[in-house]
């Protein structure tokens, strides 16, 4: 475990003149990522079901990073970690993402190897780092939000996670956790890490319901249903003396899944509070804030019932090939018309002379909501 002060975590890459403002450099992060470009088109990309498919509103991609950043806030409390770092590192987590979620990313990085562009892959992580130290500006002189180092090493952890796991899909999960434990990251953002998982997996079960995919008794017999969990939802309903009003169940079945991740991290971590300077900021190799192993092992079978059911399954594989077409057409046009990527660059994103075209094509699909690739794709068909 590395120990490093405020004033080193708080660095940034280029130097500021003091606000008056009373904010702290973290809130400042908070404020810069909140307000981005790029938090306002994740408004308009899908988390799971569709934005632009659904007779429901479905989550976006800025409202899971909300909903993951919130999390954040409340556990890192309760650890004493730093909670104005946790829910910055929240609120970007996501920010490289493209239209189509990981659907998206696949089809670029078909793209990529197919016409041996540099990097082989592309990695909605990495994007994360270029779009927060690129392509964002908030000052002349320098690109970028000029984030603190500490929110900046937390995704960078981030993307190095990222794309180990992506370049080694397929191997034994025992290497690809060898070549994990060397990264350096952040408590604040191993925190967010596990969070986004659980977060995700509620929500996507809410959601899946709602749109009629899965039903609330495909999920009742699963492991961590049959324990207390499901005696706990049926009483909580019983109480309000409900008629098992479908809103209802949904939820409550949200609301006790949700707590059941967010109390075993709380019990699993809660010894870290003694061992913290909390004026002091920490990098670890090692694995800190997760689950319990029991919680652990009902979160697998939860995420291996969501693939099968959800994620793999028809709707979802075929939403997927329609995104991973759309990106295809748009980035072969793009390639091939200057003119086009001009009128498409509608939020003047400038690139270094040297930026090759397949870059600054990517930046451009990355900078499209669903709405506004659909509308593209119209007016040149």
């Amino acid at each position: 475990m590395k120990k490093v002060s405020y004033q080193k975590a708080t660095k940034r890459s280029h130097n500021e003149r003091e606000c008056s403002h009373d904010q702290s450099e973290f809130k400042k992060d908070q404020s810069r990522i909140l307000y981005s470009i790029a938090s306002r088109i994740s408004a308009g990309k899908t988390q799971v079901l569709p934005v632009n498919d659904c007779c429901f509103l479905p989550r976006t991609r800025m409202q899971h990073m909300q909903e993951v950043a919130e999390t954040s806030y409340r556990i890192a409390k309760k650890l004493g970690l730093h909670s104005d770092t946790a829910r910055a590192i929240g609120l970007g987590h996501d920010l490289g993402h493209t239209i189509g979620g990981h659907a998206g990313e696949f089809a670029l990085s078909e793209i990529y190897k197919q016409n041996n562009f540099s990097p082989i892959i592309f990695s909605h992580d990495k994007q994360l780092i270029h779009v927060v130290t690129n392509l964002e500006k908030i000052k002349k002189g320098f690109s970028g939000l000029n984030l603190t180092q500490f929110t900046l090493d937390s995704f960078k952890a981030r993307s190095d996670r990222g794309i180990i796991k992506m370049i080694n899909s397929g191997q034994e999960r025992y290497k690809i956790d060898s070549q994990l434990s060397h990264i350096l990251d952040t408590l604040e953002g191993q925190l967010v890490e596990v969070v986004d998982k659980m977060v995700y997996i509620v929500h996507d079960i809410e959601d899946a319901i709602r749109f009629n995919l899965i039903k609330i008794k495909d999920i009742a017999n699963l492991p961590c249903f049959c324990s207390n969990l499901w005696k706990k939802i049926n009483e909580n309903i019983n109480v309000a003396k409900s008629k098992s009003e479908t809103n209802l169940v949904i939820s409550e079945i949200k609301r006790q899944l949700y707590y059941y991740f967010f109390n075993s991290i709380i019990e699993n971590c809660k010894h870290i509070n003694n061992e913290l300077d909390p004026k002091s900021y920490y990098y670890v190799s090692e694995k800190i804030i997760a689950f319990t192993d029991t919680v652990s092992d009902d979160f697998m079978n939860l995420k291996k019932f969501m693939y099968e059911n959800i994620y793999q399954g028809k709707y979802c594989l075929e939403r997927d090939q329609i995104f991973k077409d759309k990106i295809h057409f748009l980035f072969d046009r793009l390639m091939s018309d200057k003119k086009l990527r001009q009128r498409v660059n509608i939020w003047q994103y400038q690139w270094p002379k040297e930026t090759p075209d397949h870059a600054q094509v990517t930046d451009l699909i990355w900078s499209l909501t669903e709405h506004m690739a659909d509308q593209i794709i119209l007016k040149i068909k």
